[in-house]
């Protein structure tokens, strides 16, 4: 009986380059769907985002609520870091005004969480630019939460549409089909 051994040490590192690059193929293709996936959930949420007015008391104004950013909360949503960690990609959306959200998620005066009107901490009345005059007290502004359905509805529909089609790339890549 003829034994042969055939030694390729060229072809192992071949293999170990290719296995290598296959690992960093469906890494960036995943983290390149999820980018896009996350992307479009921010524009997603400023299309949602009440737009309101700059004339005074609506959420469209440009004045900070406490340690808020100024300008429009529509323009707050942004895309923050995201990582690849433990085989998932992890990304987050912020807002630069998150009192603004919460505010209008929540509701405020007799609509939000402490059911009673607004009445002025240190003057006799409120004001703000373009009301009609001083008022004693306001009712406040019943919720609009448009966060929790756009994230459970379209940004998942988004997500699983991206991850289909990083699922169809990598056959491609990987395969041939």
């Amino acid at each position: 009986m003829l034994r042969v051994k055939i030694m390729a040490p060229a072809l192992e590192a071949l293999q170990a380059r290719l296995t290598m690059l296959r690992s960093h193929l469906v890494t960036n293709m995943i983290m390149s769907h999820v980018e896009t996936a996350l992307t479009q959930t921010v524009l997603d949420l400023r299309a949602a985002a009440p737009i309101g007015h700059d004339s005074g008391g609506g959420f469209g104004m440009s004045l900070p609520i406490g340690d808020d950013k100024a300008g429009k909360l529509v323009d707050s949503f942004l895309m923050n870091a995201w990582t690849w960690t433990q085989g998932r990609a992890i990304g987050q959306i912020e807002t630069t005004q998150p009192k603004k959200l919460h505010y209008l998620r929540v509701g405020t005066g007799l609509y939000g969480p402490y059911n009673q009107r607004i009445y002025p901490r240190t003057k006799k009345a409120l004001y703000w630019p373009g009301a009609a005059h001083p008022v004693a007290s306001i009712a406040g502004m019943r919720p609009n939460d448009f966060v929790t359905p756009l994230l459970t509805g379209i940004a998942l529909v988004t997500l699983k549409n991206e991850m289909a089609l990083a699922r169809y790339d990598l056959q491609r890549a990987l395969i041939g089909k």
